[in-house]
């Protein structure tokens, strides 16, 4: 069985709920609850991969020589993610995002980049990686020193070792957009973004459009996350709409990251694409029911029991 490196953002994440209303300058406004869970993409989507259990999964990251690193690092191992790939930062703090949850579960951000800022194309060239294995970069456009051709270099690389080779965006703060991503786009097999994401890239709202200009720049399957409706994908072998699961959302905080790690979970066993993207939705739904980025993700059992009982499994081999 593949291994999968997930590579990317790491971060301390605090949860504030419910942020019915921003306070006025120099103001106060009440809140629920405040809570402190380990977050950032990358981190999010080997936790997942981690949760659902029988594939091994490393996180490559950077952190700081702080106790929120120390922090990060325990709950990693305690989880199951091999961590002998973190990069202790000698000058920069933890990654810090304040995720604020609205009364919908919709989240607004603050974020400090801390020891992420640092994260280059050389972090993942590691020895370990062999033909087979999976890279999967989580936060592509959200880490400034691998925007651009750096990307592409890195998964060049990849590739050449024989390595699956998998993307997930986040938002561009730099607001460059498509030159942040398109060098690497010919060296990309799996792309995953969400539709917000998608039409700053390609100008298309539309998700088949986008997928479309995506697979033209390169990738090979593409798939454009769209929350309560499911997702798009697109590959030379199928393309379509596959819908969502119903679920009672509290905090959206991760689902995209919990769908990424899905979806490379399924194709490292092997699934068809369509299976693959439907069982990414079901963890996605579990994900958006608790507080947290992870803390609604199950194990690969306990999701196939919901794909059942909503008459989603049809007749696919769910082989673990």
């Amino acid at each position: 069985m593949p291994k999968i490196w997930c590579l990317g953002i790491a971060n301390m994440d605090v949860l504030i709920r419910y942020v019915r209303r921003w306070p006025e300058r120099g103001g106060l406004v009440v809140v629920d609850t405040v809570d402190l869970q380990i977050g950032g993409v990358a981190l999010n989507t080997a936790v997942s991969i981690a949760k659902l259990g029988g594939i091994h999964v490393g996180l490559i990251a950077h952190i700081g020589n702080d106790p929120f690193g120390r922090i990060l690092r325990d709950n990693l191992q305690t989880i199951g993610v091999d961590t002998s790939h973190l990069v202790v930062s000698k000058t920069r703090p933890t990654g810090i995002c304040i995720v604020c949850v609205h009364p919908d579960g919709e989240r607004s951000f603050l974020y400090c980049f801390g020891a992420n800022e640092e994260l280059h194309e050389q972090s993942a060239m590691i020895e370990e990686a062999v033909a087979g294995d999976y890279l999967h970069i989580g936060g592509a456009l959200g880490m400034p020193q691998l925007n651009g051709q750096p990307l592409a270099c890195l998964l060049q690389w990849a590739q050449e070792q024989g390595l699956t080779t998998s993307v997930d965006t986040t938002w561009d703060v730099t607001e460059q957009w498509w030159p942040s991503i398109a060098p690497a786009l010919p060296y990309i097999d799996i792309f995953m973004t969400n539709e917000l994401e998608a039409k700053h890239l390609t100008k298309y709202s539309n998700p088949q459009q986008a997928a479309e200009y995506l697979a033209s720049a390169g990738a090979r399957i593409i798939v454009v996350k769209q929350g309560a409706r499911g997702c798009y994908v697109y590959s030379d072998n199928w393309q379509g709409q596959v819908p969502a699961f119903n679920t009672q959302v509290v905090d959206t905080t991760g689902a995209g990251d919990a769908f990424a790690g899905a979806f490379i979970y399924g194709l490292a066993r092997g699934w068809e694409i369509e299976q693959a993207a439907t069982f990414a939705n079901a963890v996605g739904a579990l994900c958006v029911a608790a507080l947290g980025a992870t803390s609604g993700v199950r194990s690969y059992s306990d999701t196939l029991d919901m794909i059942r009982g909503q008459g989603r499994a049809k007749s696919w081999s769910w082989r673990i």
